[in-house]
């Protein structure tokens, strides 16, 4: 039995019962007037400030150093007086969190290279904040013509190097069951960057207009990220001229990011809306920690390693420069009823993929085509709708002497073998599904309609049309996908900016896109 991904089980996703119960209220806090740098907050307070501070020493302004305390900006903005139209200018952190159990909430901070840094803070609650209007470098590239130099590079970030070089609305780092809620961030390079989190809830966030990553996760698991928005997150880009994205990403994923949950999120007009990577470390790049080496096998520690069994479930991953969703050298990772649209180069590239499943996603006019898999393996592609692309489906194997020579690739593999193309619907697709050096494809059940070549293949060997089976767990998939009823967050993030579809909306300025009036959007949500 096929998954029923029926319109009555994903209205109960999109729209869950509200909580219940009663809040009491809280008692009356003492205000400390923030007048200078370097203040230490001690005890629950409200926070107000007495006009533009410089962060001089590059440890915060005000920092948050007792456990277990609510500290509440009052609606008021912490600001360093540098000129937004100056914002990669921008030095210091404006707040510091280095306590557990904080909750930071109601306010803004701006004009700072780091605009709130959080660090060991294990059970910290940040909400209902503005970090808007931080760090964001000036962009080389012109409409006319890319510069290179605009490249982001976020393959090393042990030592925190993205925040370093990069900056962030929000920082956290080495925590777990935090909570990130109802965060806006504009006119900055980057929102919200995670650096070893664990456990965490990211929802009901909007960080979009960003140059940068709207949410960067780097060795970061089992988070659940849900009903937000990371759109226009792009650099590298002039509609008609070049469309390069420069690792840029509504969602970055790198280093083994592996158990999470990524649903319901609008991560449209990006670089890729999601870009995963396994990491340096995970390829045999760099090297792993010497204290697992296994003497009498050198490829063990290599084996099954990436960014693994994520679920990527009703997303909007479309507009992008180049992919709605690229998650490469992983495992298992479940790709479930996401929408990828017009993106400048596939819908989902999937490059060493191993034991995907990608089912009940739409694929609709790709620029090269929906679902690409170089030298995949056991990978299951079912009940998907591809219309309007060059290509539906695209599994090849080819000569990658560089990555053939991996650690990673030596312990896993490299051919592209035992992946399925099944009950697919194809549908004004040139060719509908590309085999190239392919093994053991097992091909059955798809419905072509008006494309000109169903199945090419060039040098593929064993391709099967098989009457049962679907190459995947379906009660394990159910299950998680019964389990999205209970995720935290009320906001309607997919949908939210459907005035603006279409990649000729994007719009580059000297620091990033530029945000269209309220006039041009007018279904915008913004919390």
């Amino acid at each position: 039995m096929l998954i029923p991904l029926t319109a009555g089980v994903i209205a109960a996703v999109l729209h869950p019962a509200p909580p219940t119960g009663v809040v009491s209220a809280s008692p009356p806090m003492r205000t400390i007037l923030i007048d200078r740098d370097n203040v230490e907050v001690t005890e629950s307070c409200v926070l107000a400030f007495a006009g533009p501070l410089s962060d001089k020493d590059g440890n915060g302004i005000v920092r948050i150093v007792a456990e277990g305390i609510v500290v509440d900006l009052g609606g008021a903005v912490l600001a360093s007086g540098v000129d937004p139209a100056r914002r990669d200018q921008c030095v210091g952190i404006g707040i510091v969190v280095a306590a557990k159990r904080v909750t930071l909430r109601n306010g803004g901070v701006r004009g700072f290279k780091v605009g709130i840094a959080a660090e060991s803070c294990d059970g910290a609650v940040f909400e209902r904040l503005d970090v808007s209007d931080n760090y964001a470098a000036k962009l080389r590239s012109t409409k006319e013509k890319e510069d290179e130099s605009d490249w982001l590079y976020p393959h090393e970030n042990d030592e925190g190097q993205q925040v370093a070089q990069h900056g962030a609305g929000l920082s956290v780092v080495l925590s777990k069951n935090i909570v990130v809620r109802e965060i806006r961030a504009r006119r900055t390079q980057n929102g919200i960057v995670l650096r070893r989190v664990d456990d965490a809830q990211i929802y009901d966030n909007d960080c979009s207009f960003l140059s940068g990553w709207g949410l960067a996760m780097w060795r970061s698991s089992r988070n659940t990220v849900c009903r937000n928005s990371f759109d226009f997150c792009i650099r590298g880009y002039s509609h008609g001229v070049y469309n390069r994205g420069q690792d840029s990403a509504g969602i970055l994923m790198f280093e083994q990011c592996s158990d999470n949950i990524v649903a319901l999120n609008s991560a449209t007009h990006s670089g890729d809306g999601v870009f995963g990577f396994a990491g340096r470390e995970a390829l045999g790049e760099k090297p792993f920690p010497s204290s697992t080496i296994a003497i009498d096998d050198p490829s063990h520690w290599y084996r099954g390693r990436g960014c693994n069994g994520n679920l990527f479930a009703l997303n909007d991953l479309s507009y992008a420069a180049a992919h709605g969703l690229e998650m490469t050298f992983s495992f298992g990772n479940r790709i479930v009823a996401n929408r990828f649209a017009e993106n400048g180069i596939n819908g989902l590239w999937a490059g060493y993929a191993r034991d995907f499943v990608a089912v009940g996603n739409e694929f609709l006019s790709n620029v090269q085509g929906g679902i690409a898999a170089e030298h995949a393996q056991r990978c299951s592609f079912v009940r998907n709708t591809f219309v309007g692309g060059p290509v539906g489906v695209a599994l090849w194997d080819d000569e990658d002497p560089g990555l053939v020579a991996l650690p990673w690739t030596r312990a896993n593999g490299s051919s592209c073998v035992d992946n399925a193309v099944l009950a697919n619907i194809f549908r004004d697709e040139p060719v509908a599904i590309a085999l190239r050096e392919a093994a053991g494809t097992r091909v059955a059940r798809n419905v072509f309609e008006r494309c000109e070549k169903d199945v090419v293949e060039t040098r593929a060997t064993g391709t099967t049309a098989p009457l049962e089976g679907l190459g995947y767990d379906e009660a394990a998939l159910t299950r998680s996908l019964v389990a999205l009823d209970a995720l935290p967050g009320v906001r309607s993030a997919v949908g939210a900016r459907v005035a603006l579809r279409g990649r000729d909306k994007i719009v580059m300025g000297e620091f990033g896109p530029i945000e269209p009036t309220a006039s041009a959007a007018t279904k915008e949500s913004i919390p």
